[in-house]
């Protein structure tokens, strides 16, 4: 996973050796089921600031669908991609 600021350029890569499982049913909409390491942000050699680590399920209800509904999830996640992305972004 790579995480860009567009005003800088600057960016943020992140190892994710998550599994994906899509399940697409005959209606368009989706199941989307992660598990694993789904990143963690690393900043200079420090230990990690922030991590998603677990199981977490999507519905999806359609192509369309631009707000995915939270059906499973188990483990630790932090609200959004990493709120601490932003703070090291602008610092680069």
């Amino acid at each position: 996973m790579t995480l860009v600021n567009p005003a800088t350029g600057e960016s943020i890569t992140s190892p994710s050796p998550a599994v994906e499982h899509v399940t697409i049913n005959p209606d368009g909409s989706a199941l989307i089921a992660v598990t694993g390491l789904q990143g963690h942000l690393i900043v200079g050699g420090a230990p990690p600031q922030a991590a998603d680590v677990g199981r977490l399920v999507l519905f999806v209800s359609g192509p369309e669908d631009e707000e995915s509904d939270v059906v499973f999830q188990a483990g630790k996640f932090n609200s959004g991609p990493f709120p601490q992305v932003c703070d090291v972004l602008a610092d680069l």
